[in-house]
């Protein structure tokens, strides 16, 4: 069960990195678009 939670903590952080960076992208298109 510990491994599998430190392998968990990791691939959450990406996961939230890759949410904000596609919000970021998002942002920056519609502000282009507009």
């Amino acid at each position: 069960m510990e491994d599998e939670n430190t392998k968990l903590k990791p691939i959450h952080y990406a996961v939230i990195l890759l949410i904000c960076l596609i919000l970021i992208v998002a942002a920056g298109i519609f502000y282009f678009f507009y």
